[in-house]
């Protein structure tokens, strides 16, 4: 059954091509953006060590992320599109078995999609010479780990969004609208007023799955996170296992 889907995931036309365009996207504004950052540095306006280069040009592009959630979310609505939920179902075996292979897919996907925008941005550090003029620095492999968590994390919730609603518009709506909106409306909000609705941000799921990807010690270039990386799994931990649960009933 996973074989099915990632097949059919990848025989979709619109789906290989938001992939490509997500992935060439992501990686022209990053390389652009270390253009930026290099001349900076030539001028003495920017001062940031390597390890923050890193985490701007591997960890902080939304593009990435994005394109997973949307790319499973597109591809897991194709049954309910063209109604032939029941079909895949039967096909199965079993309504747990279609989700679980629904969820798979899109982690296989989207592990794809972070380890070669991981290392489309490892090359650009390399090639601009942010990394100081090294192939590696210390701290560089738990920035991609935690990157990569976050694109699966996307990729799951995509998927799973789109079995919880039945509908492919409503998911893909709501991975525009939640993160990107609603969230950041509740955490301008929550500085404003501070206390009790501040500490309730450390619960926003996107926030918390931003929070995977370790902000470096003594940082110049980056605020602390709402959560520390621990707090921040065991929120998004928790969210997915709602997101599945509510998955296997509806789907």
């Amino acid at each position: 059954m996973l074989q099915f889907d990632l097949l059919r995931m990848l025989g979709l036309r619109s789906v290989r091509t938001l992939l490509i365009t997500g992935i060439v996207l992501y990686l022209v504004i990053q390389s652009a953006m270390a253009l930026v950052m290099v001349e900076m540095r030539r001028r003495g306006v920017l001062e940031a060590d390597a390890l923050d280069m890193a985490t701007l040009i591997i960890g902080r592009n939304p593009v990435l992320p994005l394109c997973a959630g949307l790319t499973c979310a597109l591809s897991a609505g194709q049954e309910y599109t063209h109604s032939g939920r029941t079909m895949v179902i039967m096909m199965a075996g079993s309504r747990t078995t279609f989700v679980m292979s629904k969820v798979f897919g899109a982690a296989v996907v989207s592990a794809a999609v972070a380890l070669v925008g991981s290392l489309g941005t490892w090359g650009i550090l390399v090639s601009t010479g942010l990394l100081d003029g090294r192939l590696w620095v210390p701290g560089l492999t738990v920035l991609i780990l935690g990157r990569s968590a976050a694109v699966v994390a996307w990729g799951v919730v995509g998927t799973c969004t789109v079995l919880t609603t039945r509908s492919q518009t409503a998911a893909i709506t709501l991975i525009l609208t939640v993160p990107f909106v609603a969230e950041t409306a509740v955490r301008t909000l929550a500085r404003q007023v501070g206390g009790t609705l501040e500490g309730l941000t450390r619960l926003l799921p996107f926030a918390s799955i931003d929070a995977l990807v370790p902000v470096p010690p003594d940082s110049t270039l980056f605020e602390e996170p709402v959560n520390s990386p621990e707090t921040a799994c065991t929120v998004v931990g928790c969210f997915l296992a709602l997101l599945l649960t509510a998955s296997t009933r509806r789907a």
